[in-house]
């Protein structure tokens, strides 16, 4: 009763929290307008309206929305396209929905570069398994799919190159300086004098972000990593598009993930996995960096038709994600430690998912990718399910345990 009594507790003051940030929050039209002449669109500008540094699924992403806006938008990568990226390659459904508006989804799927996941679940630490279908319940837009960011991140920022975002390949961010007296950024380029000038920078540039530690917006380095093994169709018997395993050894500890305290500053935003836009309990990052870079580029819309980009107005940019999917990283970092402590709840949701079937599995899938809050694993339907499980277990193994001191004496 005392969890539960906490649960409550915490799910009461995340209410008040949000109710109390909504009734506060400014909005954009509330600042003065500094720089009045930016909303002109057909005016033709020596500096670009907004530089994005990273051209990732979010840096991508920001450049495609902001450029179909009709803003001047430059889009610079350090490599040239295609590249690789250490990735799990999973695309999730929010993802593929901002893949379909793109017109990239069709492309990917007819080119053989993705492939839907329909058939996929887990495996507990005490392995209990469950393997589902959900195409039968998702209809028409897959749960996921699988896509090497070789054949991803291309995708998406020639996508933006087409919707004539100003893609620069090979062209690594060296530093950039901001001069107070006309409101522009300067980028320079490594090893060369090449510069250009924008008025707003976004900083896309991955976990690392070298950026946005020399801006002094972010002040400490990732402490995760990732790695990957690729394995050749047709040499092994599984059947399944993609399960998830939960060793014992390797359960989800706490990491620096669940989003940075600060994405903004004056003129500046900083997009994706360098925000910290990436889920502590699955490590799902991509279509968080999507939806972000998706939700700047709709934000800096508004700005520039302000003209305002000062340091309290780029805050409300924060505060945005962060009520959409950023406050859920915290409940997902409660939940990683749960289970990291009790693995036993993986063992009770395995054998929720046996027993409720494919139906159960898709909103479970959506609340693991994020389709949902986290929170909605405290709701009847799914607590109460979970909670008989677990229940049913520790009664199964506290007998079990008697039964196997009876025959050893």
């Amino acid at each position: 009763m005392e969890c539960f009594e906490i649960t409550c507790l915490l799910v009461i003051i995340t209410c008040i929290l949000y109710i109390y940030h909504k009734r506060n929050e400014r909005k954009i039209k509330d600042f003065a307008s500094k720089f009045p002449k930016d909303k002109i669109k057909n005016v033709e500008k020596i500096h670009y309206d907004v530089a994005i540094c990273g051209a990732g699924p979010a840096g991508s992403t920001c450049a495609y929305y902001l450029a179909k806006l009709g803003w001047k938008c430059l889009l610079l990568e350090k490599k040239k396209f295609p590249r690789d990226k250490y990735c799990g390659d999973a695309v999730c459904k929010t993802a593929i929905e901002i893949l379909m508006d793109m017109g990239v989804y069709d492309q990917l799927i007819q080119e053989n570069k993705a492939h839907v996941a329909d058939s996929g679940g887990l495996c507990s630490p005490g392995g209990l398994s469950y393997v589902g279908r959900s195409k039968e319940v998702l209809g028409e837009i897959p749960a996921a799919i699988a896509c090497k960011r070789l054949h991803l991140d291309d995708a998406i920022a020639k996508a933006a190159h087409r919707m004539c975002a100003d893609l620069q390949e090979d062209w690594a961010v060296n530093e950039a300086k901001f001069d107070n007296s006309t409101g522009l950024w300067t980028i320079s380029r490594v090893e060369s004098t090449d510069t250009f000038q924008s008025r707003v920078l976004v900083c896309a540039d991955g976990a690392p972000s070298r950026l946005a530690t020399q801006l002094g917006l972010i002040s400490r380095p990732p402490d995760s990593t990732c790695s990957r093994a690729y394995v050749e169709g047709g040499t092994h018997k599984f059947k399944a598009d993609g399960v998830v395993f939960y060793n014992k050894e390797m359960l989800p500890a706490s990491l620096r993930l669940g989003g940075e305290k600060v994405s903004f500053g004056d003129h500046v935003l900083v997009v994706g996995d360098a925000a910290g836009m990436i889920d502590p309990l699955t490590g799902e990052g991509i279509h968080h960096a999507m939806e972000g870079g998706k939700m700047a580029a709709l934000f800096l819309d508004e700005a520039i038709k302000q003209g305002n980009y000062d340091n309290d107005l780029m805050k409300l940019y924060h505060q945005r994600w962060m009520n959409k999917f950023g406050f859920d990283f915290k409940w997902s970092m409660i939940f990683c430690q749960a289970m990291y402590r009790f693995p036993i709840l993986l063992d009770a949701s395995a054998a929720a998912l046996k027993r409720k079937g494919d139906k159960f599995l898709a909103k479970w899938a959506d609340i693991m990718t994020g389709r949902v809050p986290k929170i909605y694993m405290l709701k009847p339907e799914f607590s109460l399910t979970i909670g008989y499980e677990l229940i049913r277990l520790l009664i199964e193994r506290f007998y079990g345990s008697k039964e196997d001191e009876k025959k050893t004496q």
